[in-house]
């Protein structure tokens, strides 16, 4: 079970870009871990891109993985999309990185 602590879906600077922070149940025993996950889509593949990574209290946040933009659905559309079409893809592709980083911790 995940706890949606912070979220933003935005078109910001002609890029599509996605945040969400999560707190999910440590899986090496009790507490919790922060989870953040970032997608980023613009006119440019190369600059475009998906993360995620945990809170570490010496660290901030630590790099856990990655995927290409063309892994992710958001890749099907451009920094130019019509508001309230492309969302919903930013959405499902964040809680896949959510996901992603959940199995790396584990």
């Amino acid at each position: 079970m995940t706890d949606v602590r912070h979220e933003s879906i935005r078109l910001r600077s002609q890029t599509l870009h996605g945040e969400r922070i999560v707190v999910v149940p440590s899986a090496n025993g009790p507490g919790e871990k922060r989870i953040r996950a970032v997608v980023e889509r613009n006119a440019y593949d190369f600059q475009s891109n998906a993360r995620v990574s945990v809170w570490t209290s010496d660290q901030g946040f630590e790099h856990l993985a990655s995927v290409g933009i063309e892994d992710c659905e958001i890749f099907a559309f451009s920094y130019q999309a019509k508001q309230g079409t492309w969302e919903a893809t930013m959405s499902r592709d964040l809680d896949r990185m959510i996901d992603l980083g959940i199995k790396v911790m584990a």
